[in-house]
């Protein structure tokens, strides 16, 4: 089964978009570093949890991978770059909306989804029907995420009844 690894962008999106609890209804195994809840207020820890994500922890040695992709990257986040690393060393898909993290996996050879994939994913997999995947893309965009409009008006376009 194909494992996602999730950032921080893409925990708030699902949270703020109603669909934390679905992501697990996908055909793939679906977890998180451990590192995220020193940045992260809402979703919880407990949040996360109780959505059947699997908790991921760094050995010593990846750990001081991710201080060296920080010398190597300045913008993304200490804990952004722990969910990269952890998508590496299990050979994962990272999951994210941060476009100075899909740029460093890019040039790790990460592969990265966002939350258009997620969505036509839990669209594809019958999970949630069209009407609710628009119905949370306007609740992540109306909680303040950066998504870009073409992108945002194709999908609203793709899901009219």
């Amino acid at each position: 089964m194909k494992l996602l690894i999730a950032d921080t962008c893409i925990l708030i999106d699902l949270y703020n978009g109603d669909i934390l609890s679905m992501i697990s209804k996908l055909p793939y195994e679906t977890g998180f570093s451990d590192a995220l809840f020193t940045e992260l207020k809402r979703p919880t820890y407990d949040d996360v949890i109780k959505a059947n994500l699997i908790e991921y922890s760094l050995p010593a040695e990846s750990v001081i991978d991710v201080y060296s992709l920080n010398e190597k990257y300045h913008n993304p986040s200490i804990p952004d770059l722990f969910s990269l690393i952890v998508a590496r060393d299990n050979k994962a898909i990272l999951l994210t909306g941060d476009k100075k993290l899909r740029k460093a996996a890019k040039i790790e050879g990460i592969d990265f989804r966002g939350i258009f994939w997620i969505l036509d994913e839990l669209i594809e997999h019958s999970i949630v029907n069209k009407e609710a995947a628009s119905r949370s893309l306007q609740q992540i965009l109306a909680k303040g995420a950066f998504l870009p409009k073409t992108e945002c008006l194709k999908r609203f376009e793709q899901w009219k009844l």
